[in-house]
C-alpha cells in the first residue's frame, strides 16, 4: 500500500518484501496495464469458466445463480446424544453467553464441550445475474446440486500437503474434521 500511496502522491518508492507473494502483490497493485487488454483477457476467461461455473452454481431448473452459501457445524450434545445445528442454537436464542443450550434436553455446554459430527448448509444467497443478493433456507434443487458436486471429482491437481500440528493455521478442532491436509 506504501507503493500505491507513492503513486497517487506521483512519488516514486522502492519497494521489497522477504515474502514472494508480497512482492507479487505489491508489482501487480503498482505496474500500469492496458485496461482495454485487461478486459479482453477477463472476457476470455469469463468464456472459459461459465460451463464449470454454471455447473456448480445453478441449480437444475433455476435461473438463479448461488453466489454464496453459509453453512453451520452440527455438534452432538454428551447428555442426551442428539445431534443440531449449531447455526440454528444459536438463532434460537439458545445461548447464554459462553454457552449453547441443546434443543433436545435443554443442558446447556460450552462449545468444547460438545463434540463435532459434522456440518450442513444452513442458508443459500442466490441472484438473478444482478448485485441483489436473496438469502433463504436452501431449496431441495440447491441441497441436490451441493450433494452432485461434493460426490464428483475434482478434474484439477489439488496439493495434497499434509496439515500438521506444527502449521501455523493448524487448530485442534481440525482433527474431529478430518482435516488432515490441505486439500
Amino acid at each position: 500500500m506504501t507503493g500505491v500511496a507513492a503513486l497517487m502522491e506521483e512519488r516514486n518508492a522502492l519497494l521489497s518484501d522477504l515474502s514472494p507473494a508480497a512482492v507479487h502483490i505489491a508489482r501487480n497493485y503498482t505496474t500500469p496495464c492496458d485496461t482495454v487488454t485487461l478486459l479482453r483477457a477477463l472476457k476470455d476467461v469469463e468464456q472459459m469458466v461459465a460451463p464449470t461455473i454454471c455447473w456448480l452454481y445453478r441449480p437444475i431448473g433455476s435461473n438463479r445463480l448461488v453466489e454464496y452459501t453459509t453453512w453451520s457445524d452440527v455438534y452432538r450434545c454428551p447428555a442426551c446424544n442428539r445431534s443440531f445445528s449449531y447455526w440454528a442454537a444459536v438463532h434460537q436464542a439458545a445461548t447464554d453467553g459462553d454457552r449453547v443450550t441443546c434443543p433436545g434436553c435443554g443442558q446447556r455446554h460450552r462449545k468444547f464441550e460438545l463434540e463435532w459430527v459434522g456440518d450442513e448448509p444452513v442458508q443459500s444467497h442466490t441472484s438473478a445475474g444482478s448485485n441483489r443478493i436473496d438469502s433463504h433456507k436452501p431449496t431441495r434443487e440447491e441441497l441436490a446440486l451441493i450433494e452432485l458436486a461434493s460426490l464428483s471429482p475434482i478434474p484439477y491437481w489439488v496439493p495434497q500437503v499434509g496439515f500438521e500440528e506444527d502449521r501455523e493455521m493448524w487448530r485442534a478442532s481440525h482433527r474431529a474434521m478430518g482435516i488432515v491436509d490441505v486439500a
